[in-house]
C-alpha cells in the first residue's frame, strides 16, 4: 500500500486556517522542504475550501498530479497523469472508501492537502500513514483545527524534527496505529 501524508502548516495552537479561512500568518519566505515533498508524489486528496483557496495561489504547480477533491455534496477527480489515471474509479463520493482504493493502486505517495475535517476522517479509518506539520510559531486563537472530529487517538514515531532561523519547526512523524 502506497502512504498517504498529512502534509500540512498549523499554529501553534493546532489550527490550519482562522475562523473565515484565513491563512494569510502562514510564511512565505522559504521552501521548508516543500518541493522535495511535492516532487514525491502523484496524487492529491482535498477538501472543497482547501481546493479553491490554493487555487487562488500564484505558484501551485499542480500539473501532472491527480487530484481528488471531496465537498459534502460530492467528489471531483482531477485525472491529471497518464499512467495512473483515476478515471476508472468512478463516481464515489466517500473519502475513506475513495482513499482505500486509492492506496491500493500503483503508484508514489499521496498528500492529504486538508482540510481538518477530511484529515479526521481519513485518520479515524486508520489510513494516514505519515504526518509532517509545520508549525508557525503563532497563536490564532479559532478556527479550523489540524484534525476535525478525530474519534480515537494516534500513536505517532517521531521521524524527524527540523527547527527553521524563521521560529517554523517542521515535525515528521510516521504513524505507528491506533492508540
Amino acid at each position: 500500500m502506497r502512504p498517504l501524508i498529512y502534509y500540512a502548516a498549523t499554529s501553534l495552537d493546532g489550527f490550519i486556517a482562522g475562523p473565515n479561512d484565513e491563512i494569510d500568518w502562514l510564511f512565505t519566505d522559504g521552501d521548508y522542504g516543500f518541493r522535495e515533498f511535492f516532487d514525491s508524489l502523484d496524487t492529491i486528496i482535498t477538501g472543497r475550501k482547501t481546493w479553491d483557496i490554493s487555487k487562488t495561489f500564484e505558484e501551485i504547480p499542480f500539473k501532472d498530479k491527480d487530484i481528488v477533491v471531496f465537498s459534502r455534496s460530492g467528489c471531483e477527480i482531477h485525472s491529471r497523469s497518464k499512467e495512473n489515471s483515476l478515471d476508472k474509479l468512478g463516481q464515489i463520493n466517500d473519502p475513506v472508501d475513495l482513499t482505500k482504493r486509492l492506496l491500493a493502486m500503483k503508484g508514489s505517495n499521496i498528500w492529504l492537502l486538508g482540510g481538518g475535517d477530511i484529515a479526521g476522517q481519513l485518520a479515524n479509518a486508520g489510513l494516514i500513514s505519515d504526518l509532517v506539520v509545520s508549525i508557525h510559531p503563532i497563536f490564532i486563537g479559532s478556527g479550523i483545527p489540524l484534525f476535525a472530529g478525530l474519534d480515537k487517538r494516534l500513536r505517532l514515531e517521531l521521524l524527524k524534527c527540523e527547527p527553521f532561523p524563521s521560529g517554523l519547526l517542521q515535525i515528521t512523524y510516521k504513524v505507528v496505529n491506533d492508540a
